[in-house]
Order: structure tokens, then sequence, then C-alpha cells
């Protein structure tokens, strides 16, 4: 399957091997520099234990290594981040899911603009507080 490229770059195009699967692996191919970048899509299915919060549904993140940096990239949250393991970038990551919440759901609408609302509710429909 060949889709067009989420990203903003109009000259990539990826490859999806199968959708289905909980990890997927995916190749970029930049139509300038045609050489197969693979990217591993893995669908997170709950956090830490020790995490404040609760995942309530499954949330894709792009796994990337490079320079000897594990990368996890969420689009949907506009969120990424790194580390030396692929453990401590979804620690990271996961902090700044608690970091959102706090400023964003436990925060009273009338000081959030519609933007800020539109995340809060978006955060409320994949996380709860445990």
């Amino acid at each position: 399957m060949v889709l067009e490229s989420s990203k903003s770059e109009p000259d990539l195009v990826e490859f999806i091997s199968d959708p289905s699967d909980p990890i997927d692996i995916r190749y970029i191919l930049d139509k300038e520099n045609p050489v197969l970048k693979e990217l591993t899509v893995f669908k997170l299915e709950s956090l830490n234990q020790n995490s404040s919060l609760k995942l309530l549904r499954s949330l894709e993140l792009e796994v990337e290594f490079e320079n000897g940096l594990y990368i996890l990239d969420n689009d949907l949250f506009n969120l990424f981040s790194f580390g030396k393991t692929v453990d401590e970038a979804l620690c990271s990551l996961e902090t700044q899911f608690e970091i959102l919440w706090e400023n964003y759901v436990l925060e009273d609408d009338e000081k959030l603009t519609v933007g800020a609302i539109e995340l809060k509710n978006q955060l409320k429909e994949y996380f709860i507080e445990k």
C-alpha cells in the first residue's frame, strides 16, 4: 500500500507494510533522494505503573533510531521524545503527557483558548487519572 505522507514535506511517500499489526514497519521514500528510511510504528497500549495517568485507547508512536538515540514521535499530540533506550524515551513522553494533563485538563475552561479546550478534550479521550 502506498500513501501520501502525513508529514509536511510533499516529496515524501510512505510505504506501509500491514496497518493491522501492533508494530508496523513503514518506509519513507524521499523522491529527491531515493533512499528508503525505515520507521517502526508502535501502538502504545498502556503507560508505566508510576504514571499518574491511565491510557484509555492505543496511541500510535513512530520510533526511529538515529545517532545512538531512540526517537519517539506522536503526531496526534505533536510530541516527541528521545532516549538511549526505548524505555527512557517512553518515560520522557509520559512525563510530557502528564504535563499536558496538568496544564489543560485540570484547568478551568474559562482560562483556556478554543484551541486549548480542543486539546483538553482530546487528552480526555485518551487518558484518565488513576
